[in-house]
């Protein structure tokens, strides 16, 4: 992966299909489920026809996204169990599932602005976002767990149902040891943007800043002091083929020997997620449709 292409995806602004202002709604958006058209009866009396699927999705009875499609918020992370198993996160506690047909809104229960989410399998589904916002999926619903004062939450990755990370604002670094959170990190000030956890003794996180850390018990070795700007995302299959991504184009592959070697991107975009399916490709997407 010694070298990347960039390319353009455009980008297209959201609307309701009901005026006003769109931070109006947002509270409405993310506390009703889906919701349904058949039935509703609109303020003259008269009935509502059901909007076809290609119309949008509706986070209200009466409300439905109109362009784009199938909605507008701000989407900030997916994951994939199965080809008929996918879900995305993002803006005013949004939740999208795609059963393999089409997607559809989940109710998450909260407003809180969703950062990132990571599944074991359908039964082991966690989420955090802003305010201290843990979510454990139990189908078919949403728990909260209590975990408060942590500030906002931006990652969140693990190796099985009993050995999970979360870090965010505040130097939250916490580790969910199968029956509670358990707070980790040595000191204030820290925000921690991206996690990669290896096995259930070591992992690393990457910082606003620049810093990249790793953990034993705790955050507790500086790999690499914050230098170019802020590392936003981590992604590898080993610790031997580990990578951060972040602000300026910034990419970063972690040697053998514990360093972290630039790699030129050609790009001055914020990059901002990493996949790849094995060691030998990976796609990376930023600020303003970038995809290398």
């Amino acid at each position: 992966m010694s070298a990347f292409r960039a390319r353009r995806a455009g980008i297209v602004g959201g609307a309701l299909l009901i005026s006003g202002c769109a931070g109006l709604w947002d509270p409405f958006l993310a506390e009703r489920g889906p919701g349904s058209d058949a039935g509703a009866i609109d303020s003259d009396g008269g009935t509502i026809n059901p909007m076809p699927p290609s119309q949008g999705l509706c986070p209200t009875a009466n409300i439905c996204w109109q362009n784009p499609l199938p909605q507008g918020n701000r989407l900030a992370s997916v994951r994939a169990i199965s080809t008929s198993d996918v879900w995305a996160v993002g803006a005013v506690g949004t939740v999208l599932h795609f059963d393999g047909m089409a997607w559809g809104l989940v109710n998450s229960g909260t407003t809180a602005h969703l950062n990132d989410l990571w599944a074991y399998d359908r039964q082991n589904l966690w989420l955090v976002g802003n305010n201290s916002t843990i979510l454990r999926y139990t189908p078919p619903t949403f728990t909260l767990d209590p975990v408060g004062g942590l500030g906002d939450l931006y990652a969140v990755r693990g190796i099985d149902p009993q050995k999970i990370w979360a870090a965010g604002t505040n130097n939250a670094a916490i580790k969910w040891n199968g029956a509670q959170w358990m707070q980790v990190g040595p000191g204030a000030g820290i925000t921690y943007r991206g996690i990669y956890p290896e096995d259930v003794s070591m992992a690393w996180s990457c910082t606003m800043g620049g810093g990249i850390w790793a953990w034993h018990l705790q955050p507790d070795i500086i790999e690499r002091n914050g230098s170019n700007g802020d590392l936003l995302r981590l992604w590898g299959t080993s610790r031997n083929n580990l990578f951060a991504v972040g602000a300026t184009g910034q990419l970063l592959r972690r040697n053998t020997s514990g360093m972290w070697d630039p790699i030129v991107t050609g790009s001055n975009s914020t990059l901002g997620g990493m996949w790849g399916p094995d060691s030998s490709e990976a796609w990376i997407v930023g600020s303003g449709g970038t995809i290398l």
